[in-house]
This record gives structure tokens, sequence and C-alpha cells, in this order.
């Protein structure tokens, strides 16, 4: 599926090699002032900054193609491109007939009958530029709600030589009223897990303060304070049963080591036979920093679905 969310439907299209990444944010209110600025720093954000990143350079420009006015939504899908001018399919074409270790090669050939090995097709990050346009506005929209999103990271900083990492993105929603979200199917810690983990690279999602406390350790107790609710603690994460209460959200995320990596490997080619392999290209060491970026993105798409 290429479509997340019900009354804010976003839609993304494109290959990592293809000529452009696009998407249609659908249900998005009318009336709203977008500031592009604003979107081009999250795509900047979310560009290669370090060595430990890919060198691969996009300039990510923006093309919105319709639901926009001078600025203003009018409440009709928003739909946008951004052309792929920096790619280099020729690194990938000793992959056409060898499946490489931990991608998604392999799994879209069984599903599909097909696969594009130039960068990964759909399975590759660079899908993510379409989220991280939509996930601005939505960004935006909450903030008149008076709701932000922080993220921090944990990775590791000394990376072996042609090896990888992965790592852990922590995001808090500070702002979310409480009574948002739905019981038993459609529990809004679900949604963020489901949106979360749908992020290429993304393998673990855990909300609240774990596992390893104890239940007299863990329980939000709970008093009245000037006429208002106030909990003592929020080891919940901010949702319980499936609906917010008003305390911050708190939630992370975890990033497998990237598995593009230039050392010598076993895998297999299309022909049944076991060969070796060394991935050439210009790929991320660790996706962990660019990847938050996305995470925040998905995060504000998730909360404002619950919002309209």
């Amino acid at each position: 599926m290429n479509t997340i969310g019900d009354k804010l439907k976003l839609t993304t299209f494109g290959e990592s090699h293809g000529v452009a990444i696009g998407g249609v944010l659908d249900g998005f209110p009318s009336r709203f002032r977008i500031d592009f600025e604003r979107v081009a720093d999250e795509l900047r954000a979310r560009a290669p900054q370090s060595e430990t990143e890919t060198m691969r350079y996009e300039q990510d420009k923006v093309e919105w193609l319709s639901g926009i006015m001078n600025g203003v939504t009018l409440g009709t899908p928003i739909a946008f491109i951004v052309r792929n001018n920096e790619h280099y399919s020729s690194d990938y074409s000793e992959l056409e007939h060898v499946y490489r270790p931990s991608h998604a090669d392999l799994a879209y050939e069984q599903r599909y009958g097909i696969r594009d090995y130039r960068g990964g097709g759909r399975a590759s990050g660079r899908e993510t530029v379409a989220r991280v346009i939509a996930g601005a506005l939505a960004q935006q929209w909450l903030e008149t709600q008076g709701v932000s999103i922080i993220i921090d990271i944990k990775e590791k900083k000394d990376i072996p030589a042609g090896d990888s990492a992965g790592g852990r993105v922590n995001c808090r929603i500070i702002g979310v009223k409480a009574g948002l979200g739905n019981p038993v199917f459609d529990k809004i810690q679900s949604q963020l897990a489901s949106s979360v983990l749908s992020i290429p690279a993304c393998h673990g999602f855990e909300y609240g303060s774990g596992f390893d406390l104890y239940g007299s350790e863990y329980n939000d107790q709970m008093r009245i304070e000037d006429g208002r609710i106030v909990y003592l603690t929020n080891h919940s994460g901010g949702m319980l049963g499936g609906i917010t209460t008003g305390q911050e959200i708190s939630f992370s995320a975890v990033f497998k080591p990237t598995p593009s990596i230039s050392l010598q490997q076993q895998t297999i080619n299309d022909k049944g036979e076991n060969v070796m392999i060394t991935v050439k290209g210009r790929h991320d060491r660790s996706v962990v920093r660019r990847a938050s970026v996305v995470v925040r993105a998905m995060a504000a798409l998730t909360i404002m679905n619950y919002y309209l």
C-alpha cells in the first residue's frame, strides 16, 4: 500500500532512480497559509550532512502541482513532486542479477516477479522525501493547535571502515489534547507504530517507560489540583486504552544498521548460485539522523489525522 491515513490521506509515488518522488495529500484544511521556507528547512534537515551519510546530494526542490493558490491551501488535494537529478544508475548495474543481503531485493521479486534494482526503487530511503514534505505541512497546522514535536537521536559515532551502524530516535509530542484516538483497533499508539515502522530501516517501536518497572512503579497515579487532573508520572507515554491523556506523548523508534556496506558478503544471484558481493554506490553508514526527520513527519501526519 502507498497510502496512509483516512481523514488526512498521503499517497506517495516514485522510485529512488526514477524521474521524481512525489505525493498527494488529501484532506488538508482549506485557507491555511503555507510557510514554504519551513518545508525547505525540513528537507535540508533530511539531506546528508556528514561523512557517514550518503554522497548523493539532491537539491530537493519542491514543485507544487495542485491544492495551493498564492500560498494558501484550497482544501483540494495537494500534489507535489521532487525531481531526481543526482542519481547514477550505473552504480547498480552489477546488482541486476544479484540480491543484496538484508535488502528488499529478493522480497520484492518474490512478491511482484520484478524489482527495480537501481538504488532499491520504492524500498529506498529516497521515498521518504514525500513524507517529509507532507509532514512539514502537518507540523505547521498542528502548531496552530498548540502541538509541537521534538526529536533527539542516539547513534554510534565511530563506525569501522566499510561497515554501518543503527541507532534510536526518541520523539516527544507536546501539547496534544486529551481524548484523541479510539479503542481496540484504532488505538493512537498502534497508528503511530504503524506509521513509524513503515519508514525504511525502522525495526522497532516503543512508547512510554518500557518494561523494566514493577506495576507499583509504572502506574501513573493521579490527583486533583486546583480543579484539574494532574498525573504524578507519565510512564504510559501519554496514551491509555488507545486514547490520549493530555500528557506529553513519548515514543522511540529503533533503526537497523544500513545493509549497503562495502565489506564483502555472501549472497545469491537469480540463477540460484552462491556468489560474493561488495556493494558499491553512495550509501549512508548510519541513517539515524536523517531518519529522525522522517519520524517527526510521520508523527505529525498521524496526530493531525486524529485532530480532523
